[in-house]
């Protein structure tokens, strides 16, 4: 890639989230070849999404990093799978995982209904992840949610997915300011669901 673009960035550019960029490669390379061989792409996928959580609590530290998937983009003989990190093998993080690792206690984890873009085959399924932050200090909290602007786009007529969202208390907020969680605070991370293929029947 040339040197200092995002793929081959220069020191001392910001690397930290880079496989964050790595997740939306194959949608690019996808979609530039549909046009040649439409039947052996990929609408763009949501990818993986997630969070950081760390602090004291109870007098003990603790640190938390939550993985959070987002729907697949449907190809032309399949619709996308829902809650996947394709084309990475990231699982989204199980519940007993996260209320062990942090004082947190989630209140739910569902499939994102209606997040897939529609189109021949539709694009699978973002998620819903809500929790409730029961430290008994505030604690520092960043998120990086993919396609939080816009959802994944649809290929040959399919449908974009539902964009990412994430709110606080039922406020909406802007995913990429860090803020700080105090004890009833609670969050609402939705991932976006997949792009569609082909256009609606």
């Amino acid at each position: 890639a040339p040197e200092g673009s995002i793929l081959n960035p220069r020191y001392p550019a910001a690397t930290g989230a880079r496989s964050m960029v790595g997740h939306q490669l194959p949608a690019a390379v996808m979609g530039a070849m549909a046009a040649v061989l439409p039947d052996r792409v990929r609408a763009s996928g949501a990818g993986v999404s997630s969070f950081t959580l760390a602090g004291r609590h109870d007098g003990r530290s603790f640190a938390l990093a939550c993985f959070a998937n987002g729907g697949q983009g449907a190809s032309a003989s399949a619709s996308g799978l829902s809650a996947l990190s394709f084309p990475s093998n990231m699982a989204n993080t199980p519940i007993e995982v996260l209320e062990g690792e942090a004082p947190i206690r989630v209140l739910e984890r569902s499939l994102r209904q209606g997040s897939g873009g529609a189109g021949r085959q539709q694009g699978g399924e973002g998620i819903r992840l809500v929790f409730s932050y029961l430290g008994s200090e505030a604690a520092p909290c960043s998120f990086m949610l993919t396609h939080a602007r816009s959802g994944p786009p649809g290929l040959r007529g399919g449908g974009s997915g539902a964009p990412a969202r994430l709110s606080i208390n039922d406020e909406p907020r802007d995913f990429s300011v860090p803020c700080v969680l105090r004890a009833e605070d609670v969050v609402a991370i939705e991932t976006a669901g997949g792009g569609g293929f082909g256009a609606p029947p």
